[in-house]
């Protein structure tokens, strides 16, 4: 395992060694060379993890940075990326968003796919519950939570392909102590090692 907090200079053979990324950032954009790395990455059959924070990452929204705090810089979209990813946050109507942080229920909706299988048909998390979220019609859901601000079941994890390769996105895990949740820890190790190709 490697934590890399600079990727700008990633390259593919920094990733080579590696069967996933875990990609929890919403920082400056990383230039041509390292974004081209990682879509080439997974494109051939590796797997990516995305993570909360990193929904809002690369979309042309003001850059976040250290507590999430918008710095006034903004940045092209990198389309790519939100191909790859299948959900983003957007600013447009209806905007993306989240009600102040509670315990909601988790609701799995595919208990059939190899990454959700062994994970808990519902569980209880306090945490941010993102709604509105711009899903890529490719995205399939693996499971959902009621949001009494919109009404609706919003989308919480899903999968998709790409390439060859494999992503799981969980909106979960603000901070640590949602990613302590047993629910997150099962969900994120299923996902992460479905993605990584160790369950298929």
């Amino acid at each position: 395992m490697r934590v890399n907090e600079e990727p700008a200079g990633m390259t593919g053979e920094t990733l080579a060694a590696y069967a996933v990324v875990v990609l929890d950032y919403n920082g400056p954009r990383w230039g041509q060379g390292a974004e081209s790395a990682l879509e080439e990455f997974v494109r051939r059959g590796n797997g990516l993890v995305v993570v909360h924070g990193a929904s809002w990452a690369f979309n042309g929204l003001p850059v976040l940075g250290d507590n999430h705090v918008q710095t006034g810089i903004k940045e092209p979209a990198w389309p790519e990326y939100r191909r790859m990813i299948g959900g983003i946050w957007s600013l447009d109507p209806p905007p993306t968003g989240h009600a102040p942080r509670h315990d909601f229920t988790v609701k799995i909706v595919d208990r059939e796919h190899p990454a959700a299988k062994g994970v808990p048909e519902s569980f209880t998390i306090n945490d941010e519950l993102y709604h509105n979220m711009r899903m890529q019609p490719d995205a399939h859901v693996l499971a959902t939570a009621f949001d009494e601000s919109t009404g609706k079941d919003e989308p919480i994890l899903w999968i998709v392909a790409y390439g060859q390769g494999r992503v799981f996105h969980t909106t979960l895990g603000h901070d640590v102590k949602a990613m302590s949740t047993p629910g997150f820890v099962a969900s994120f190790t299923r996902g992460a090692e479905w993605a990584a190709g160790v369950v298929r």
